[in-house]
Formats: C-alpha cells, sequence, structure tokens
C-alpha cells in the first residue's frame, strides 16, 4: 500500500510538472501567433521559461481560491448557520467557477500577450473577447472535451492502459487546435475593433 501511494504521489507530480511545461509550450506558441504572427512551432528550449509561463495562471488561480476556500471551510465547520445558507454558499462558489470556466479562453488571451500573472484574472480586458464567435469557441470545446472524456472513460472500463495511450496521442495535436481557435479569435476581434476604428475615423 505505502509502494503504491509513493507510486501514485510522485505520479501526480512528475505529471503536474510536465503539464506545465506543456502549457508554457502553447502559451509560447500562442504569443507567436498573435504578437509575432509568427505560425511556425517554437523550439522546446528554455525550459525555465516555459516552467514559468505554464506556473502563473496556476499559482494566480491558487492565490485568489485557496483563501475562499479556507473561510469558506472555516464557516462550514465553525458557524451553525441553516441548511439554506449552506446551499447558497455551495451555488455562490458554483457560479464564481461557472463565469471563470466561461471566461477561461478570453482570460487566457489575455495573459499570453505579455505573461503578466494577474492577467489571467483580468476580467475586464477579457470581456473584449466575448462575442458570437466567442460562444461558438466554447460550444465546440465543450462538445469535443465531453466525447473524448466519454471515450476515454469507456476504455478505462475495459483496459485503463489504452485510455492513458489516447491521451497522451490526442492531448498534444488537441492542445495546438485549441491554440489556434484561440489565435483565429484573437485576430477576429483585433479586425472588428480596427473596423470600428475606422468608422469613428470616417
Amino acid at each position: 500500500l505505502l509502494a503504491f501511494l509513493i507510486l501514485s504521489f510522485t505520479y501526480g507530480i512528475l505529471n503536474s510538472l510536465a503539464s506545465f511545461f506543456t502549457q508554457g509550450y502553447l502559451a509560447r506558441y500562442l504569443h507567436n501567433l498573435i504578437i509575432k504572427k509568427d505560425s511556425e512551432l517554437p523550439k522546446w528550449e528554455n525550459f525555465k521559461n516555459l516552467f514559468v509561463i505554464g506556473i502563473k495562471p496556476i499559482l494566480a488561480i491558487l492565490i485568489v481560491a485557496i483563501p475562499i476556500f479556507l473561510i469558506s471551510t472555516l464557516i462550514y465547520n465553525t458557524v451553525k448557520l441553516p441548511f439554506i445558507v449552506y446551499d447558497l454558499f455551495i451555488l455562490l462558489d458554483a457560479l464564481i467557477f461557472g463565469i471563470w470556466l466561461f471566461f477561461s479562453g478570453a482570460l487566457y488571451l489575455t495573459y499570453i500577450q505579455n505573461f503578466k500573472m494577474w492577467d489571467s484574472l483580468n476580467f475586464k480586458k477579457a470581456k473584449k473577447y466575448i462575442g458570437k464567435e466567442y460562444i461558438k469557441y466554447i460550444i465546440i470545446t465543450s462538445f469535443i472535451s465531453v466525447i473524448l472524456v466519454g471515450i476515454t472513460t469507456i476504455l478505462s472500463t475495459v483496459c485503463e492502459i489504452l485510455s492513458y495511450i489516447l491521451v497522451v496521442i490526442i492531448a498534444p495535436f488537441l492542445g495546438l487546435w485549441i491554440t489556434n481557435i484561440l489565435a483565429q479569435l484573437h485576430h477576429i476581434q483585433v479586425a472588428k475593433y480596427t473596423d470600428t476604428a475606422q468608422l469613428i475615423g470616417e
């Protein structure tokens, strides 16, 4: 049992580290697509920089989320309140998470422009990306995610190793595909702002 726990913990740590490097790489690629207009995949180099870029948005979320979680837990365990109040707290937490999830793509676009940590939670800047095309992005990516989760879940009941292999094969292509869609959303929004500025100028 101890060996299994150690192995699981080690796997979790290594998986998290790998995800930070991967997120940093995709963020760098999206930055190049948007800022430098460079569609070539960046080289795997400067791993420290990739790690920092990948972990910044996670740190911003944790810095905000952990105090909220601790305060909520403290209230649940120490203050005797009617059950309806607890339910309202749960609904509020779900609402906050839902809003963040909806804005996550727009927040990511805001973050990758200068890689400033708190831009990953700057809803004021991110709201400029919200529109018809963004809603399409949410629907398409959500639909594909549900399908992939369903397939991997079914595969895991048959052979868990197959589900892991599928995730390892698909994840890089899915990440690149979503990155390119986000770049297109940015260019569409920039074009709209340019057209509006031209109309005002006229």
